[in-house]
């Protein structure tokens, strides 16, 4: 109704996006592992995304903060033992780089942040890890 006085200073967001909810997102994983040897096996994991853009932030509406399309891979492989009592591991996160680009009109607080939840696709990531397990 518009001769509704509490209406006056609503903001109509109807017909926006939702925040954090792309239009498609697709993911896939493979796994493989296989004997080497007598008392080895080798195995590697692969995931990969990809998602279209999406708005992080429509609380304040003077600020729309946005993420584009974006791809992850994600690969490791490793050598362990076939009793599964060790495991050595080397393993690369966002092969492709960082998807995040650094935008100053959002830095409000001059820090370099410009959010406070940054996500697995902002940095890459490489190492190694050595599992032993006790039984």
């Amino acid at each position: 109704d518009p001769d509704d006085n509490d209406l006056i200073n609503t903001i109509d967001r109807s017909g926006s996006p939702a925040p954090r909810t792309p239009d498609w997102k697709f993911a896939a994983m493979l796994d493989y592992s296989k004997p080497i040897l007598s008392n080895y096996v080798f195995y590697s994991n692969l995931n990969f995304s990809a998602s279209d853009g999406y708005i992080t932030n429509v609380e304040e509406f003077d600020q729309i903060q946005k993420i584009g399309k974006h791809t992850d891979i994600n690969l490791s492989a490793g050598i362990g033992d076939v009793d599964e009592r060790w495991r050595l591991t080397v393993y690369g996160r966002n092969l492709v780089g960082v998807q995040e680009q650094y935008n100053e009109q959002f830095d409000v607080d001059g820090d370099g942040i410009i959010f406070d939840d940054a996500g697995s696709s902002w940095y890459a990531t490489y190492g190694v890890t050595f599992q032993y397990n006790f039984r």
